[in-house]
């Protein structure tokens, strides 16, 4: 079961002004859950220089927090080099406080920004969640460590909000409105 931290808007009707059209807003949505005993950050929607301070510094606190942290892209639709450098910044900190960061599941267009930046030059990823927690599953066995409810991880941390506004058209067509993760 996830705990959503940042949600989508039910109803995006006024929340941009402009005559209530929400088709233009940019968002991205976290949330956390465990998976096969590790701790997984999922991100969704479009994570660009508006929410990269914020997605990074909450990707961070968690990763310094645990030993191993996941980041779950399959529902992040679009990231620019802002949003791997926030990603790569989490790694380097996590790193650095003994744990560490590992990517599952990029999309076509993520995976592309990734190859294109080397921002995550010696970051793992996967192609799934899956994947990422079966080839740690014997690392930690060979060094088992507590990992924290991730309740208690995310507690007292401030929610990420919705990104900021954009005039409908202003992006390419790879942006639009991002659907939810709502898999347990």
């Amino acid at each position: 079961m996830a705990d959503v931290i940042d949600p989508p808007p039910a109803d995006r009707s006024g929340i941009d002004g402009a005559g209530g059209q929400g088709a233009g807003r940019l968002w991205v949505g976290t949330s956390t859950r465990q998976y096969a005993g590790q701790l997984v950050v999922a991100l969704a929607g479009e994570l660009d220089v508006a929410d990269a301070v914020r997605i990074g510094a909450l990707v961070t606190t968690v990763a310094i927090r645990v030993p191993r942290l996941i980041v779950d892209l399959a529902a992040l639709e679009f990231t620019d080099c802002a949003g791997m450098r926030a990603l790569a910044t989490a790694a380097k900190q996590a790193r650095q406080a003994g744990g560490g960061l590992v990517l599952a599941a990029p999309g076509s267009l993520v995976l592309r920004v990734l190859d294109l930046t080397g921002l995550m030059t010696g970051v793992p990823v996967y192609s799934s969640v899956e994947e990422a927690a079966r080839v740690a599953s014997p690392q930690r066995a060979a060094r088992p460590v507590p990992v924290p409810d991730a309740q208690v991880i995310v507690a007292g941390l401030p929610p990420v909000r919705p990104g900021r506004q954009q005039e409908e058209g202003q992006r390419g067509p790879h942006h639009k409105p991002a659907v939810a993760d709502t898999r347990p």
